[in-house]
């Protein structure tokens, strides 16, 4: 998306190879299928998953779906 200034372009480059290592970073580390696996296959396997967030003054937790534990093997 080039919008003719270079300091946004790089900016949006940034943010989209930070996006991308995240993604692969989340993937490794859930389980060695989404290791391999695309960022959409990511997104709808891991991330869509979390139902909510609950948190309290000591921590924050995500409750997933039990569809996303058959993913752990």
């Amino acid at each position: 998306m080039p919008s003719g200034m270079f300091a946004a372009n790089a900016a949006w480059l940034s943010i989209a190879a930070m996006a991308h290592n995240l993604l692969r970073a989340a993937g490794s580390l859930a389980s060695l299928p989404l290791a391999k696996a695309r960022a959409a296959t990511i997104r709808r396997d891991l991330i869509a998953k979390v139902s909510h967030l609950h948190s309290n003054r000591q921590r924050l937790t995500a409750h997933v779906d039990r569809g996303l534990v058959s993913l752990r093997r």
